[in-house]
């Protein structure tokens, strides 16, 4: 059972680090949360895996079902993302790109793949693999009521912590202003990955950059929110 201070005050998906928990084995043929424990309550604001993992836990025991159908039959299926999922690392016939990083930070050893420091397979913190075009399925989807209602989509995407003028974290969304603009979304990176994903609701854009190496998406994005951001004319 999820208890209610800890559903009130954890901010599921606003991905705290919880003292105590240790993700699954890398060799487990599934996602096992292992043991939760430590801190009741949570008063500062640190970016972190843990939150997303619960929300995994949650969604298996409302649901009855397992984590990677249920993502599947009510997000993939429904938004139309054909080429989206959490694949086994060694898997090759959906064409998914293979990461690559430079291990030492002279640079000397050349890009290495990031297989060997993969789990098996991702969870809800992370690890899936999803196209362009997918995410952009997803976005329209998100936005035309096939996933969700526009109410409940206020609630997840508005801000929990941070203000009206700068935005914030909400529930496993980014909720960012840009010169008055508002754009939600979220972004990740690892060694061999990095991604970025952005919504501005008001004004019908959405920037998807993806990179099979770190931190090359993330200032390319930057400077594509600042460039729809740019004040009209008008404006200025």
């Amino acid at each position: 059972m999820i208890s209610r201070d800890l559903f009130q005050r954890f901010y599921l998906p606003a991905a705290y680090h919880c003292p105590g928990f240790h993700a699954a084995n890398m060799a487990s043929t599934k996602w096992v949360p292992l043991r939760i424990g430590g801190r009741k309550s949570i008063d500062f604001f640190a970016t972190g895996n843990t939150g997303s993992v619960v929300l995994g836990l949650i969604i298996e025991a409302v649901s009855g079902e397992d984590y990677y159908e249920y993502i599947r039959k009510n997000i993939y299926q429904p938004a139309g993302m054909p080429n989206s999922d959490h694949f086994v690392k060694t898997e090759i016939s959906s064409g998914k790109a293979v990461g690559y990083f430079i291990p030492d930070q002279d640079g000397e050893s050349g890009l290495t793949s990031n297989l060997d420091i993969l789990g098996r397979m991702g969870g809800p913190a992370g690890g899936g693999y999803a196209s362009a075009n997918d995410l952009l399925a997803f976005a329209n989807a998100l936005y035309d009521d096939r996933l969700i209602d526009p109410p409940h989509r206020e609630v997840m995407t508005t801000y929990k912590l941070g203000s009206a003028s700068a935005g914030g974290y909400a529930y496993l969304y980014q909720d960012g202003r840009i010169n008055g603009k508002r754009y939600i979304g979220h972004n990740g990176g690892a060694p061999g990955v990095n991604a970025e994903f952005s919504i501005f609701p008001d004004d019908a854009w959405t920037i998807i950059v993806l990179s099979n190496t770190h931190h090359n998406a993330s200032p390319l994005a930057d400077q594509i929110r600042q460039w729809v951001a740019f004040p009209a004319e008008d404006d200025q």
